[in-house]
């Protein structure tokens, strides 16, 4: 059966780090220069800002067949990895959406050799909440009743386990997730969704 993608792009809103100086000297002073005598002070305030930095741990693909084997097959997961300083805030969206009879909306992908035919998949998004052995995971997929990214939006503490943490994409698709319910014609099918990472306040 011939095999359908997705390319992974990703948006990330951070932070920066600032380095502020300021020289103050009293009223009385003379100085050609501020920097040298006594009563010259230098104060100095670091700030730093929320940031973090996503990372794919795999090709930037995700593969499944269509129609697939099974009634619902989930494709071979894409791990990431976000690094930071500050609780980050995880969704992701297809670039495009299809109506499927009784499913709702879902990401569409195209026939690579004809632009008019359609088949739709959902994603599952997985982040976990600490990271470790054992640890509650969160999971977020496509609203379906409306078009929109994954939901819930998926936040963790990356100062938790160390400024970092991986988490995996799924696709999943459906013999019959066509606008029309029949199975979709042969060929490649391609699509793309945007991971988009925000750094929360510290």
């Amino acid at each position: 059966m011939p095999g359908s993608n997705l390319n992974i792009r990703t948006r990330i809103a951070a932070g920066c780090v600032a380095l502020l100086a300021t020289a103050g000297l009293p009223a009385t002073a003379q100085l050609d220069n501020p920097w040298e005598g006594d009563g010259a002070e230098v104060s100095a305030l670091l700030s730093v800002e929320p940031f973090v930095e996503f990372e794919l741990l795999d090709p930037a693909l995700l593969y499944l067949e269509i129609p697939p084997p099974g009634s619902t097959v989930p494709a071979n997961g894409v791990r990431f990895l976000i690094t930071g300083n500050a609780s980050a805030t995880v969704v992701a969206e297809p670039d495009a959406f299809i109506d499927v009879p009784g499913e709702g909306f879902l990401g569409r992908a195209v026939l690579e050799t004809d632009s008019n035919e359609f088949v739709g998949y959902n994603l599952n998004l997985r982040f976990p909440r600490i990271g470790i052995s054992g640890s509650p995971r969160q999971d977020a997929s496509l609203p379906t009743f409306e078009v929109g990214p994954t939901t819930p939006s998926l936040t963790v503490d990356l100062a938790l386990t160390g400024d970092q943490r991986e988490g995996v994409i799924h696709m999943e698709a459906h013999q019959n997730w066509t606008e029309h319910g029949g199975v979709p014609l042969p060929g490649p099918y391609k699509g793309q969704l945007t991971i988009t990472v925000t750094a929360d306040s510290l």
